[in-house]
């Protein structure tokens, strides 16, 4: 039996990237849930963010959402608002140590 991860990816929010990166973070969502693997990533639905995010809840994977407070308050179309938990912190340079943290 395979034990199941929590991975972080770090991915661009921009949608000025060529489609063979959107299509690749995709299949990379794709490819963790059907593993069974939790993804953490920036919580955009834009760019590479989204597609990763897109990839992994259309298979029901486990998808969580790391936040600024002050993004989080201005939730717009920026912020994925299909996953599943977002976990809101102080200030952005946080975000790298978060996923550790809360294991």
């Amino acid at each position: 039996m395979t034990q199941s991860l929590r991975i972080c990816v770090y991915a661009a929010s921009s949608n000025q990237v060529a489609s063979d990166f959107h299509d690749a973070a995709f299949q990379l969502g794709e490819t963790l849930a059907k593993a069974g693997h939790s993804i953490v990533y920036g919580g955009g639905s834009q760019g590479l963010m989204g597609a990763l995010a897109d990839g992994a809840l259309k298979h029901q994977g486990q998808v969580i959402g790391i936040l600024p407070k002050l993004k989080r308050l201005r939730l717009n179309d920026s912020a994925y608002i299909s996953i599943q938990l977002f976990w809101s912190i102080p200030i952005i340079f946080m975000r790298a140590c978060k996923p550790s943290c809360s294991r």
